[in-house]
């Protein structure tokens, strides 16, 4: 995952020149990248360019293979899900840091309020997998008739493209969601530094900061406003740039990479 890697500018070149200390770990002869966001961000901080290969998005083979045998359309999708009628479908994905989360809520919760007709699912962080108070309390003030938790057994993919968008603290389940063809909302708390802020990426997602961003990003998205057609134009070259390529195996981008390197 790349988003948190940032090196002082001309940092790694200067490692590859030799100056470093003596308890400065090497620098590799060769480095994959799953596409050319990645690369640019270690060119930017001095690697060669030439040194680099593009890997593919290498974590995420269950979402090439979700990608590459679907067959059903996202209203046969919901059926199947029991996600009937015209409610309006968010899927959300919390994040790891407790402070975090409740910001996120409190927001979130507000915000919905004047959306109509909603429903929230809300897949938990892998590292706070069960409902705890922050979440218990938040699923509380939204009420349990508008938000549920993911199903412990339930298809990660299949819920996602069921949804009309994803809501979620900056992560990367945004580009996965990009994939699926789902728009994807992200939280930056202004009260704390995000580490994996996707403001490069603001373009193609919403930001929202506050409760106010956060209803118009949801109120564009339900109307399919002149924001959302915008964003969704520049999809497939934002999913390009970062994950280079979600069709090819991933074992033939890796081959590919690694002969282009000669390795």
């Amino acid at each position: 995952n790349h988003l948190p890697l940032r090196f002082a500018s001309g940092e790694l070149a200067a490692h590859i020149r030799g100056e470093r200390g003596e308890r400065d770990r090497p620098i590799p002869k060769a480095m994959l990248a799953t596409g050319d966001v990645a690369a640019g961000h270690l060119t930017d901080h001095g690697y060669p360019r030439g040194r680099i290969a593009i890997c593919g998005p290498q974590r995420h083979g269950a979402l090439i293979d979700y990608l590459r045998w679907r067959v059903e359309s996202r209203a046969e999708t919901r059926r199947r899900l029991g996600l009937l009628g015209n409610t309006r479908i968010f899927f959300v994905a919390t994040g790891s840091i407790e402070s975090e989360n409740e910001a996120f809520f409190a927001v979130l919760s507000e915000a919905c309020a004047g959306v109509g007709d909603f429903r929230l699912i809300v897949k938990t962080h892998p590292a706070k997998p069960f409902e705890d108070s922050v979440l218990r309390n938040a699923l509380d003030m939204i009420g349990r008739d508008h938000a549920t938790l993911m199903p412990h057994d339930g298809a990660l993919y299949d819920y996602l493209t069921a949804a009309d968008a994803l809501i979620c603290i900056p992560s990367g389940m945004v580009f996965e969601a990009l994939s699926l063809n789902v728009m994807p909302i992200t939280f930056e708390d202004p009260a704390t530094f995000s580490a994996n802020s996707l403001a490069d990426f603001e373009s193609a997602i919403y930001i929202v900061r506050d409760v106010n961003t956060m209803r118009n990003a949801l109120q564009d998205v339900i109307a399919d406003g002149g924001g959302a057609q915008s964003k969704r134009r520049i999809w497939h070259d934002t999913v390009a740039r970062v994950f280079a390529d979600v069709i090819t195996p991933l074992d033939a981008q890796l081959k590919r990479a690694l002969d282009q390197l000669g390795v």
